[in-house]
């Protein structure tokens, strides 16, 4: 890359009950902002084809009713 080649800069505001979804490796470099509004709720997935690296069992649980936790 040279110096004139930037890195596209994208920001999205994304509307109410809407999911962004991307992969958030170095190909994607990426920011979340101070949230001043509302809840931001962060999910995370992973995939993998390597046995020796698959995600164990959670044992954490969230009851629907309890809110405390989010």
């Amino acid at each position: 890359m040279d110096e004139n080649d930037q890195p596209k800069v994208t920001t999205i505001h994304p509307a109410k009950g809407s999911l962004i979804t991307f992969a958030s490796g170095i190909e994607n470099p990426h920011k979340v902002n101070k949230v001043t509004k509302g809840v931001r709720i962060a999910w995370s997935l992973w995939f993998t084809c390597n046995e020796a690296k698959r995600f164990k069992e959670s044992r954490l649980r969230i009851d629907a009713d309890d809110k405390s936790e989010l």
